[in-house]
């Protein structure tokens, strides 16, 4: 049979539309026809949101076929063969064997109508009493071979999702465990109607494996009981789904979500389950909110069964509350209660896709261009480049970052820089984030999310409102010019600061710097300034003032004697150097904000179960120290917290437009050319304080390399 060729697409708004007729001569039992229509004048028809690659990961911590190509099967299309992705066959299976998409296909009662085109009244289906039969998937409709084709109907990708009658989730044909089965079916909807009635809030105190009184008598004895059997079973399943972790689902889902009339997103898996993509999203987004995923993921990270999939799972979890966030960013934007610009939503969407997988690297700013070019009036222009996969990743990536600078005036970009170690593509400027890896975690973010006082960071004294644009200038290779300030040198940098066994952490370290004269503390004690450089000054909102240097002592407290029993089972006397170092201080050093030796061991004698103080202060360090960070101390006496890969030698700076200090790394032997190395919290000039009449004129240019 000759091969299927793609006739010419005549305008950028015609798109190919696929229905299915059933042929048990076929390999698969079924031939598919291609037509193409106007998207404005389509006839009602589903999208397809699934994974080019096999629907399902190993259980491995880091998934094997992530970077491989996708199996390809002939089908017969308009009488010749297309290749076709394996997954997407898959559903079409599917679609035969429910009876979607074939276009003489007859339902003569409202019960043969299939079940994804009646979950809900809410449905745009039910309520326009429509059955589409027509189905586009992206692998087949689109001639991926071409690519002026293919920049052209990306672009156009955001308007078909928000044209469909449904979008259709499809985690693939292997069938969900009963457990799995089991809570979406069941807890979920009883989990949600538990939050419908009493708030989220009601759950934040709860153990997430329902074991306190309240939560078995409104939810029942037996279902509480169910949920702990459940629970690791649903998770594991969700994590082995590779849709969870593809990078082109959040424009997908988020677009139709945005405007549906109700439940027009299904999930679909196996032969039979299909279930709202609302209420599943709903309850994993609630399990972060609640903060319940932390714990379910620590428990599932001790038990030997799951233990593999703890990380996963969290990582799962947080990338669906931010699409959900998104989701709400660009519906508040649309209706002009949002408060932030075009281009800072442009920052904060890409930032979130960067925790997500895209075959095509370059497609983390293309996905994120469909989801913006919808908030553009009908009329004007989209003030971001269109997708063009004729352009490199390095190209895409720096035209991306100097519009988000230029746009948004101020360096917020620079605030999510990952670390040097993780960047993977090579001849990418210092200052251009390699948007294929997760964005470091934004220390402002976290402030803004704990932090009692609203009060934000403007290191540098920045106003775009009377300050105006940025004085950017972009040279050949990549070498960006802006304009700043060297405020001192990097002394020392040999604490590595991470929430992942905190036990391990050498905290006495941390205090033997206590005693040093020539720390800077503007008035604060030594154990106040060390306090909040941990916390990059976060005073979680659940302290009240007069108690902020008792329940810091209380957070010392627990972390030391934790670090000594580790010492202890390590080798029997060698914690003392911890009381070594607790002894040195006196109360001018601690200020109430560190314990004494005394406290300490009174502590070890009489254990205090952990106050609301501790896990408030745990709950910021364990978002600020996720990625790794370090401790550091400058020139100038000022304790800090850096990137990871920061080096004594290294400089700090204060950029224009810098809402936090840089750390700058000198790139050629003759001084010339600075590498970003990253953002960094020093204390005691996050308002502004170091610039001076005198620093601020010594502000010059800074060549970033």
């Amino acid at each position: 049979m000759d091969s299927y060729s793609y006739q010419e697409l005549h305008s950028n708004n015609e798109i190919r539309l696929l229905q299915l007729s059933p042929d048990p001569a076929q390999p698969h039992g079924f031939t598919i026809t291609l037509t193409t229509s106007a998207l404005e004048s389509a006839p009602p028809f589903c999208a397809l949101s699934y994974t080019w690659q096999t629907p399902v990961i190993s259980a491995t911590p880091h998934d094997p076929d992530e970077d491989l190509p996708p199996n390809l099967v002939p089908v017969t299309c308009n009488n010749r063969s297309l290749l076709c992705t394996e997954n997407a066959v898959g559903f079409l299976s599917y679609a035969l064997h429910h009876r979607l998409f074939q276009p003489d296909i007859a339902y003569p009662s409202p019960f043969a109508i299939p079940k994804v085109f009646r979950l809900s009244p809410n449905q745009t289906t039910s309520v326009r009493d429509i059955t589409p039969r027509h189905v586009w998937i992206d692998a087949i409709c689109i001639n991926q071979s071409d690519v002026p084709e293919r920049s052209r109907q990306v672009s156009l990708m955001g308007a078909i999702y928000q044209r469909s009658t449904m979008t259709l989730i499809w985690l693939g044909q292997p069938e969900p465990p009963p457990a799995a089965r089991w809570v979406l079916l069941t807890f979920i909807p009883l989990f949600l109607g538990l939050v419908e009635r009493t708030g989220w809030e009601f759950l934040f105190p709860m153990d997430p494996e329902c074991t306190d009184a309240r939560m078995r008598e409104l939810l029942g004895d037996d279902v509480c009981e169910k949920w702990r059997e459940c629970y690791k079973h649903f998770f594991l399943f969700l994590a082995q789904r590779r849709w969870f972790s593809r990078g082109w689902v959040v424009q997908e889902v988020v677009l139709k979500s945005l405007h549906a009339a109700g439940d027009d997103v299904a999930v679909v898996c196996g032969a039979e389950l299909v279930v709202p993509w609302k209420g599943l999203a709903a309850f994993l987004a609630t399990l972060t909110r609640c903060d319940w995923r932390r714990t379910l993921c620590s428990r599932m990270r001790r038990d030997v069964v799951t233990a593999h999939t703890g990380y996963a799972v969290s990582a799962l979890l947080q990338r669906v509350y931010g699409l959900l966030a998104t989701e709400s960013n660009l519906r508040e934007f649309e209706e002009k209660r949002a408060e932030e610009g075009f281009y800072s939503l442009f920052l904060k969407i890409t930032t979130r896709m960067r925790a997500w997988r895209f075959t095509d690297k370059r497609d983390v700013i293309y996905g994120s261009y469909g989801l913006m070019s919808k908030l553009v009036p009908d009329g004007e222009e989209n003030p971001l480049a269109p997708p063009d996969y004729a352009l490199g990743e390095v190209e895409v990536w720096t035209r991306a970052a100097l519009a988000m600078l230029k746009g948004n005036r101020d360096l917020q970009l620079f605030e999510s820089m990952e670390e040097d170690h993780e960047r993977t593509t090579p001849n990418l400027p210092s200052w251009v984030p390699d948007f294929s890896v997760t964005a470091a975690n934004r220390v402002a973010l976290v402030r803004s999310t704990f932090h009692r006082d609203e009060v934000l960071f403007n290191a540098s004294k920045w106003d775009p409102g009377k300050n105006g644009e940025l004085q950017l200038i972009l040279r050949d290779g990549g070498v960006l010019v802006l304009r700043g300030v060297r405020h001192s040198t990097v002394l020392s940098a040999d604490v590595w600061l991470n929430n992942d066994r905190m036990e391990e952490r050498p905290l006495e370290h941390l205090l033997d710097i206590l005693g040093r004269e020539e720390l800077s503390l503007d008035g604060e004690s030594a154990g106040q300034a060390l306090s909040l450089t941990l916390t990059c000054g976060v005073i979680p909102y659940s302290i009240p003032h007069q108690t902020e240097g008792e329940e810091f002592c209380r957070w010392w407290t627990t972390r030391l004697v934790t670090r000594i029993q580790h010492l202890e089972e390590k080798e029997p006397g060698s914690s003392r150097v911890v009381l070594r170092s607790l002894g040195k201080l006196g109360r001018s050093e601690t200020g109430g904000w560190l314990p004494t030796e005394e406290d300490v061991l009174a502590a070890m004698e009489t254990p205090e179960s952990q106050t609301v103080g501790v896990a408030a202060v745990s709950q910021v360090i364990h978002r600020l120290w996720a990625r790794r960070r370090r401790f550091f101390l400058t020139t100038e006496g000022r304790m800090g917290i850096g990137p990871a890969s920061m080096q004594p030698e290294d400089e700090v700076w204060i950029l224009e437009g810098g809402r936090m200090p840089f750390i700058l790394r000198r790139q050629n032997r003759d001084g010339s050319g600075l590498r970003l190395v990253g953002c960094a919290y020093v204390h005691g000039i996050m308002g502004g304080e170091a610039m001076t009449e005198e620093m601020v004129g010594r502000v010059g240019e800074v060549t970033l390399v």
